[in-house]
């Protein structure tokens, strides 16, 4: 007999599931790793880049791993990357630096303060009378900290330069209209001292000078700071004798040509400082190495590894027993036991297809079944989820968030190639899947996986043969449920069990071939 659930229970289980479906602190404890020995590797002596699609934990991870590191007594930086999207070279590896020594300071301030306690409680009584509880390490740790708020204050004075110098360009411009014909310009920093000659009226074309001019010299400045900034990290292991470890989340949101370049900045300061890197992204939107004379970045094998989140439909019982342990978590919270409790069999069989195996998708996709639920049945006990209700959840959840995503992450030739899909499979064919040659060009491949990291198509199996195509491997995904299902409820459509032996077959057909 199934255990029934309140509405109590199911009003605290939908705030719980609203406010986990963004990455939080308070949700580490929530955290289920996608695949055995993930966060292991992340906290291990190693740079590496934590690739995945949107929700599928990325963050969770590095928020997980920075929390037991740092209760570990290793020194550590978070840094999100999303809020300098609108910085551009070089005030974003200025910005981000500001970031880096804020959390480096905070960090060492607080590994002080424990070292400070045991020093006092192992310092004997007629050593605290006679003052003699100086420690030299102590001293040490101090003036590193004073070392790191100064450097922050510096970089703060040239991150505002131009600010300042647009201020100023102004006054030269209109000086000029007044028969001046040499202002000297400059700001309150050692940065830089530039003047302007035979100043203009033009103030546009001044302006643009002189931030160009400030520019260059952010960019000399961030130069010649490398060896200071690099050997400020190598003090912060030699006095905590931890490791440092620096998070850098959402790479894949600031500027395309600016990736490579704050990662080549970073990894020049801890190199062999016993720093290492853990980098969170989308794998299709980011640009980690740049060859040239010099290259720039970090080159994947050789500089850091990868560490792929990516739970697929491909594997669907390791994915189903994944997203059973999540949700689960959530449950325990609101003291319903089971997930039988709340949902049929069919109900989360449905919402493992419609998640894609992405966490965040399956979480936000149950919370708006519960709702949907709760509609249908008017208040009446006892309360289950079917497959129906999922079916109309994702839907709204492909409207609410997934096509937002799309707009917001997408390309026009992304668009192009997904509505054809959607003809190709909805009317065309009428099934819910479709095949890839594995053989395509990079271009068309990086197309497909592009689509399937904005969680629109997902991947059902990784190697498929058509016995009219012999010789070639196909690649079977499938299309996105909340395109077809509930309010999008295509009669005929053919769903296509891909995860069950007996239907394997169905998928072999030359038909369902897509290209390009």
């Amino acid at each position: 007999m199934v255990a029934t659930v309140t509405e109590a229970q199911i009003d605290a289980l939908a705030e719980i599931l609203e406010e986990r479906e963004r990455a939080t602190k308070e949700g580490v404890k929530n955290f289920v790793e996608p695949a055995a020995g993930t966060l292991v590797r992340v906290k291990s002596k190693r740079d590496h880049f934590i690739f995945g699609r949107r929700g599928t934990g990325k963050t969770s991870l590095l928020t997980k791993a920075n929390v037991d590191l740092r209760g570990e007594g290793h020194i550590t930086a978070e840094i999100n990357l999303g809020d300098f999207s609108t910085h551009t070279y070089p005030d974003l590896i200025i910005s981000v630096l500001i970031t880096l020594f804020e959390g480096l300071q905070l960090c060492v301030y607080e590994y002080y303060q424990k070292a400070k306690k045991e020093h006092v409680e192992k310092t004997g009584f007629w050593s605290k009378l006679f003052k003699r509880n100086d420690n030299p390490r102590l001293k040490r740790i101090e003036y590193m900290i004073e070392e790191i708020k100064a450097i922050e204050n510096e970089l703060r004075g040239v991150l505002y330069a131009e600010d300042g110098a647009t201020i100023k360009a102004t006054t030269v411009a209109e000086s000029a209209a007044s028969g001046i014909s040499r202002v000297g310009v400059g700001i309150e920093t050692d940065v830089v001292n530039i003047e302007a000659t035979e100043a203009t009226s033009k103030t546009r074309k001044d302006t643009k000078g002189l931030e160009e001019a400030y520019k260059r010299n952010k960019i000399d400045y961030l130069k010649r700071k490398t060896i200071e900034y690099s050997a400020i990290i190598k003090k912060v292991y030699n006095n905590a004798a931890k490791d440092t470890y620096i998070f850098l989340d959402d790479l894949y949101r600031i500027n395309w040509e600016d990736q490579p370049r704050l990662l080549e900045y970073i990894h020049n300061l801890t190199y062999r400082k016993n720093a290492w890197l853990k980098i969170g992204t989308i794998k299709y939107r980011s640009n980690w190495y740049q060859d040239g004379k010099p290259p720039l970045g970090l080159r994947l094998g050789d500089d850091a590894q990868e560490i792929n989140l990516d739970t697929t439909l491909n594997d669907f019982s390791a994915t189903k027993n994944f997203l059973r342990k999540v949700l689960l978590g959530f449950l325990n919270e609101v003291s319903i036991p089971k997930l039988d409790t709340i949902m049929t069999d069919g109900a989360f069989e449905r919402l493992v297809l419609a998640s894609g195996g992405v966490a965040r998708d399956a979480i936000g996709i149950l919370r708006r079944g519960l709702g949907v639920e709760r509609e249908k049945q008017k208040g009446t006990l006892p309360f289950r989820l079917d497959a129906e209700s999922i079916n109309t959840a994702a839907g709204e959840y492909v409207d609410s968030v997934k096509s937002q995503d799309f707009n917001n992450d997408g390309t026009a030739d992304l668009t192009h190639v997904f509505d054809s899909i959607k003809d190709f499979c909805i009317r065309k064919n009428k099934a819910n899947c479709f095949l890839f040659d594995m053989a395509a060009t990079k271009l068309k491949a990086d197309i497909i996986a592009a689509l399937a990291d904005l969680r629109v198509i997902h991947l059902a199996r990784v190697r498929e043969t058509v016995s009219k195509q012999p010789g070639q491997v196909f690649q079977a995904y499938m299309l996105d449920i909340g395109f077809y299902t509930g309010i999008r409820k295509i009669k005929g459509l053919d769903m296509i069990e891909f995860w069950k032996t007996e239907q394997k077959e169905k998928l072999r057909r030359s038909s369902y071939i897509f290209d390009i």
